[in-house]
């Protein structure tokens, strides 16, 4: 066994040493590949002219965008793909000019909207497809239409047309999940899928069950953004670009046959190793004959069995981050007292992040708007942190003739995803036939 792994008469264990580990290699402040003018992205491949977009790529001139794909000149958006122009947006599919529209697919000049398809030129409309000119559900001319928008695009975040909007969304029937082209398959928008089961935002998977965020993978279980693609990939998060027989990774792309592995990539036969690019056969990161590795290898994992390591994926403990610095945060909240009562850590604000309150007055229009305002530290109306619009941002906001945000893009995202239903199936029967399904819709039933 190898010599670091016992030291005098203890026996120390993997997840001690892993993290020793962990703490000694260096690791990326951000990770962004074969991007050019991308400043402040992270986990993003092929972006071009990009800012604070995160777990994305192949996209061009988007700001505070999450897990864009093929996307161009938008802004504040969640988990949409090959679309343009759109802002403040939330799942989209091929869509074109769409502002605070959610769950829909091939759509273009829409606004304020919830699951459309095939729809253009609407206003405030749920549920509808193959519609144009449209406002609140009900049909107008072409004429009629053009007149009464440029009046409702001045107040659509008003109270008044946000309320109308909600009554009407819940007049609306909802299928029980997005789930098309697929087979045998349980969780919400899941797409060209086969035998997929609690699974959520995938696409093209097959024999696979709890997976998050993943698209083009076979035989996996409890993964999140396994893809392009992964196959027998067990428990492990970020495995990308051609992984095969992983399991208890993090941030290992094109990396093989690897377990307990962390920011690896391009390496095949790795057992508890982290930071290396091109390596076989390798363990806590020192270099073996394949001799060696094949006999090293399952006397760590005995040992691991016996204090009972083996099979779990590395503790908490040993976790960089605080509970509410993760995204976990958003799918399963806690309270601090709640997270300390589980073990996690928790990051209150430092004394010295604590904001710089400014008075700077932002016009309501943006006609209104001078070039200063990029010079500008603004305060959000809501956490009070600070934030700044950026010139291209500016430029954005003038040809869609949108106002400034008031509100900082954590907070701005933070209320998109809000919108979304938990990732949790409650079991129910269909009002039609009364056939079983799962749906995260929860209803209260008296």
């Amino acid at each position: 066994m190898r010599e670091s792994f016992i030291k005098g008469n203890v026996i120390k264990s993997f997840f001690a040493q892993f993290n020793e580990l962990l703490l000694k290699v260096p690791r990326l402040s951000v990770f962004s590949r074969n991007s050019v003018n991308s400043d402040y992205t992270n986990y993003e491949e092929k972006d071009k002219n990009c800012y604070l977009c995160f777990a994305g790529g192949f996209s061009e001139d988007c700001m505070h965008c999450y897990s864009q794909i093929f996307c161009k000149n938008c802004v504040d958006c969640s988990l949409i793909n090959h679309s343009e122009l759109c802002y403040e947006c939330l799942k989209l599919e091929n869509c074109y000019q769409c502002f605070y529209v959610q769950n829909s697919q091939n759509c273009n000049n829409c606004y304020l909207g919830m699951d459309l398809i095939g729809c253009s030129n609407c206003f405030g409309c749920c549920g509808l497809r193959n519609k144009i000119y449209y406002i609140f559900n009900k049909a107008y001319s072409k004429e009629d239409y053009e007149k009464e928008i440029k009046n409702l695009l001045l107040k659509i975040k008003s109270k008044e047309i946000l309320d109308k909007f909600e009554k009407l969304s819940l007049k609306i029937s909802r299928k029980y999940a997005h789930i098309l082209k697929s087979e045998d398959c349980s969780g919400d928008f899941i797409l060209n899928s086969q035998n997929c089961d609690f699974c959520f935002d995938v696409s093209d998977g097959k024999d696979s069950k709890f997976m998050t965020n993943s698209d083009d993978f076979r035989d996996c279980y409890d993964c999140d953004h396994a893809q392009l693609p992964a196959d027998l990939v067990y428990d492990s998060q970020s495995v990308c670009l051609g992984c095969y027989m992983n399991a208890f990774c993090n941030y290992c792309w094109t990396t093989n046959n690897s377990l307990y592995c962390d920011s690896c990539h391009y390496s095949k036969n790795l057992f508890g190793c982290v930071g290396l690019k091109h390596r076989e056969y390798c363990v806590f990161n020192k270099q073996y004959t394949k001799e060696e590795y094949e006999q090293l290898v399952p006397k760590i994992i005995q040992h691991m069995i016996k204090i009972g390591e083996w099979g779990e994926f590395y503790p908490i403990s040993i976790s960089p981050f605080a509970y509410n610095e993760t995204v976990a945060q958003e799918y399963f909240p806690l309270t601090k007292e709640e997270a300390f009562s589980k073990g996690y850590k928790w990051k209150d604000e430092d004394i010295n992040e604590k904001p710089v309150y400014t008075k700077v007055d932002v016009p309501e229009f943006i006609g209104d708007v001078s070039d200063d305002i990029v010079r500008e530290i603004l305060t959000c109306e809501s956490c009070g942190k600070n934030y700044k619009i950026i010139p291209q941002e500016l430029k954005f906001y003038r040809n869609m003739n949108l106002p400034i945000p008031r509100r900082c893009p954590d907070c701005r995202h933070k209320e998109r995803i809000a919108l979304r239903n938990p990732r949790k199936l409650w079991k129910r029967n269909c009002m039609k036939c009364g056939v079983g399904i799962e749906t995260t819709f929860f209803v209260l039933i008296y």
